[in-house]
């Protein structure tokens, strides 16, 4: 199983245009239903918080059984990891920088594992 970051998709979009590398995106696409990459729920809403041409492809080819919900032990995990990026980082983050990690998928992304 291969767990696919936003950056991933904004990154490659960016750098491989679908106007000109439509193959590549195109065996992407085809990737995604029945195989072994898979979405976190924070990276769905993510991609999907605005419109763009990156949203409407996620919408268009991400079905929901490709989208991961947080199972409790991820939860467990997230407050761990919460607590870590607050209070015991070395060195310490700016409140801006905790913030930051915490409303990103990145950390569901860590929690998980």
């Amino acid at each position: 199983m291969y767990l696919i970051d936003s950056n991933i998709v904004i990154g490659t979009w960016n750098t491989y245009p679908p106007a000109i590398f439509r193959s590549l995106w195109d065996e992407f696409a085809d990737l995604i239903p029945g195989g072994d990459l898979y979405f976190h729920k924070e990276v769905k809403r993510e991609l999907t918080a605005w419109s763009s041409e990156q949203s409407e492809w996620f919408s268009k080819h991400v079905p929901d059984d490709r989208v991961l919900a947080p199972i409790q032990s991820e939860v467990e995990k997230y407050v761990e990891v919460s607590a870590w990026a607050q209070f015991e980082r070395t060195p310490k983050l700016t409140q801006k920088a905790v913030d930051s990690f915490l409303n990103a998928a990145d950390s569901w992304l860590v929690a998980g594992g």
